[in-house]
């Protein structure tokens, strides 16, 4: 199954606003993922994308701002999920689309670009492996991996924030970063797999 590479983008922006409160980090991870799927962008610096984007935002901001309150607040996403799906989903592959397991692992990227992995961001992505019908095999792989990439993270950082000499530890972070590295790369082999099943 495919995605349309503007519904995904309005995907994008609700996994970000689906806990309530819209980060700047989770804004950089959307705009990274923008310019690497879209190469008219790909040369313009952040600024110029996020005035690009307003109008887009804006109209996103409108839909979820019709929520009564904040169970209805997932529920509006829900239901918009629902049209881009009737709408806007693909049986084939066409330049301007992103198979659904590449539409989750984005969306998982997302989630965690905070260091945080919040219920409520897992029960939008599991909503949508259901919805776009992602083997829950192939999601449940991406979700190790994406838990093993951050993991590989958290002890970068430690060690960088130790009192340790950085030459003492250079090695160390560059084999959990060559490790990071393959972790990813068996994503994207698992990823283009799925599109010949």
């Amino acid at each position: 199954m495919y995605i349309e590479n503007e519904a995904a983008l309005e995907i994008y922006y609700y996994m970000i606003a689906v806990d309530g409160e819209v980060k700047q980090v989770e804004m950089d991870k959307f705009i990274a993922i923008l310019k690497e799927s879209d190469d008219s962008i790909s040369d313009m610096e952040k600024d110029e994308i996020k005035e690009e984007l307003d109008e887009f935002i804006e109209i996103c901001n409108q839909r979820l701002e019709t929520a009564i309150d904040e169970d209805e607040y997932f529920e509006v996403i829900k239901e918009r999920i629902d049209e881009i799906k009737d709408e806007s989903v693909r049986e084939w592959f066409t330049y301007d689309c992103i198979e659904a397991t590449g539409l989750i692992w984005n969306l998982m990227s997302i989630a965690v670009s905070d260091k945080e992995y919040s219920e409520i961001e897992k029960k939008l992505i599991r909503y949508m492996v259901r919805k776009f019908q992602v083997d829950k095999t192939i999601y449940l792989e991406m979700e190790n991996a994406m838990s093993a990439i951050q993991e590989i993270s958290k002890e970068i950082d430690w060690l960088k924030q130790s009192n340790k000499p950085y030459t003492l530890i250079e090695s160390v972070i560059g084999t959990l970063s060559e490790r990071q590295k393959v972790i990813f790369d068996s994503v994207k082999v698992l990823i283009a797999d799925s599109r010949e099943v």
